[in-house]
């Protein structure tokens, strides 16, 4: 009685871990599968070149970026009047509006912030320092339309400047490589992980079972991770790094459809584990019933 009682336990023991190996394998496949998805949602969102105009009209249009150039757009001008002649905030104001909206400085900056992107998917660093001629002209003849009687420098003396927010676009060319290999080999690890665990499983109910708190995983802890990489970009990203961070968390909010389609690939293997057992017991019964 006991050798028989030693022998079950180690193929008790056996079984366990084969279940409990398919259902990992299982598990961290439909993770992957996340991880596939995410890859080919944010390539899309950020990684293309060909949307660099869409990239940089977010970034342009994200509220943080906007008051970043608010912000320098107004020390711009009022570096170009003499000390002291800007005392009124309201026509200050004023000026500034007037130029955020003017279509020089738009252009320009749409420009820049679309090389920005290009060159950062190349590796190459942004040119952060906005300041030619034509924008000199423009915020004079603002200032003086806004602020009449107002004592500006002299033209050789100052020029209206920006320290446009694009620093840190090179780390989209670091990303690229890890976001193609997931793209192409991905699905194909996706697909062995899949098939392994399957195959050898001898309860296929109970790996699914064991597979689903892994795709729940794997989904809420990267769901989790986008968010809280978006609220930590507004809150502490440096000021010249403002328009990567917004295209950054652009691109990790993409990834929450598919992160959001394994969390249902988790409840359905954890339904499926549930229910098959029943069904398997149902049909066993009816069998057994007709026989009788």
């Amino acid at each position: 009685m006991k050798s028989a009682l030693a022998n079950r336990r180690p193929v008790a023991t056996i079984r366990i871990r084969r279940r409990s190996a398919t259902s990992l394998i299982l598990g961290l496949s439909v993770a992957m599968a996340s991880m596939v998805g995410s890859a080919w949602a944010f390539d899309q969102a950020i990684l293309d070149a060909e949307r660099s105009e869409e990239v940089a009209a977010r970034a342009l249009n994200s509220p943080e970026v906007s008051q970043r150039l608010y912000d320098e757009a107004t020390t711009g001008l009022v570096h170009l009047a003499l000390p002291d002649q800007l005392t009124d905030s309201d026509a200050l104001d004023d000026a500034v509006s007037a130029m955020m909206g003017s279509e020089e400085l738009t252009t320009r900056l749409e420009q820049r912030f679309m090389s920005a992107h290009r060159a950062g998917l190349d590796g190459g660093p942004a040119e952060a320092f906005l300041d030619d001629r034509p924008l000199r002209t423009e915020a004079r003849a603002i200032l003086t339309e806004k602020m009449p009687g107002v004592a500006l420098k002299r033209p050789s003396e100052r020029r209206f400047d920006m320290h446009l927010p694009i620093e840190g676009y090179s780390v989209l060319a670091l990303l690229r490589g890890p976001v193609d290999w997931l793209r192409s080999f991905g699905l194909a690890l996706t697909a062995i992980g899949v098939l392994l665990s399957l195959a050898f499983s001898r309860d296929r109910a109970e790996t699914c079972r064991g597979a689903a708190p892994w795709a729940l995983g794997a989904a809420v802890g990267w769901l989790m991770v986008a968010s809280g990489f978006g609220i930590a970009s507004r809150a502490a990203m440096p000021a010249p790094f403002k328009a990567v961070g917004h295209t950054l968390t652009v691109g990790l909010n993409a990834t929450s459809g598919p992160a959001t389609a394994v969390a249902v690939a988790g409840l359905a293997l954890l339904t499926f584990g549930a229910l098959w057992p029943l069904h398997e017991r149902r049909r066993g019964a009816a069998y057994l019933g007709t026989a009788n």
